[in-house]
């Protein structure tokens, strides 16, 4: 399995906090979240291949993974001197590497199983290329929200962002990606820029979905990070 972190944001919404310090490596228990993120895959997978697009600050991020105990990690840093956006970033490593990818925003703070995960998009429906770890949230206004049919449980719509009620089973942004579709993916998608909001309402019928029950936050706000770091006390 390869994983690539999503890491390169200017985190607006976190100034002055991200005036000086990239969002993926603002701290959450006082560990920068790239680095949760990093750890958790290594310690699950540990032969795996980890790649981490950067661009703001992007001297900061490269400084934190050259920390010795990095050193004999498989970790490969994609620079972009002018943002591809999520989706072109994943086509380009999707088509790079030779098995299938994991892919996850690192701005937000979870504790889901990522073997699990990992065992669900195996075990996934032979109609499915991609899988999608969702969750409940009470914030609908700010995440991409799933309608599932009944019967079925494929995914029947989507809204991204939707400021009227549509339901509360949101898109985590962690995907794992099957290689089998990395030669279709850029066609499907086209010009694509935004993996969420621009990818996914094309590709609903490649979709399965795994259910998150735990937390699942988007430290990209203070009040978020705010959160995040009352749950982290807790766990400390």
């Amino acid at each position: 399995m390869n994983f690539l972190l999503l890491s390169a944001g200017h985190g607006s919404r976190l100034r002055p906090i991200t005036n000086t310090t990239p969002k993926c490596l603002v701290p959450v228990g006082g560990v920068p979240i790239l680095e949760i993120w990093i750890d958790k895959i290594f310690r699950h997978f540990p032969d795996s291949q980890v790649f981490v697009n950067t661009h703001y600050l992007s001297e900061k991020v490269h400084t934190a993974l050259s920390a010795p105990k990095y050193a004999f990690k498989r970790i490969t840093i994609i620079h972009e001197p002018i943002l591809l956006g999520t989706a072109q970033t994943i086509f380009h490593v999707l088509e790079s590497v030779a098995g299938d990818l994991f892919v996850a925003h690192v701005d937000n703070y979870t504790n889901f199983d990522l073997p699990n995960f990992v065992d669900f998009f195996y075990g996934r429906p032979s109609w499915s290329d991609i899988s999608l770890l969702t969750f409940t949230t009470a914030h609908f206004q700010s995440c991409g929200i799933l309608g599932l049919d009944p019967e079925s449980g494929r995914i029947r719509d989507y809204w991204e962002k939707s400021s009227t009620f549509k339901g509360d089973l949101a898109n985590g942004a962690v995907f794992i990606i099957s290689k089998t579709i990395s030669s279709t993916l850029r066609g499907l998608c086209l010009d694509k820029k935004d993996f969420c909001a621009d990818c996914i309402p094309v590709l609903l019928q490649r979709i399965s979905v795994w259910y998150h029950e735990g937390f699942h936050i988007d430290i990209g706000s203070p009040e978020k990070l705010a959160e995040a770091e009352r749950l982290a006390s807790t766990a400390r």
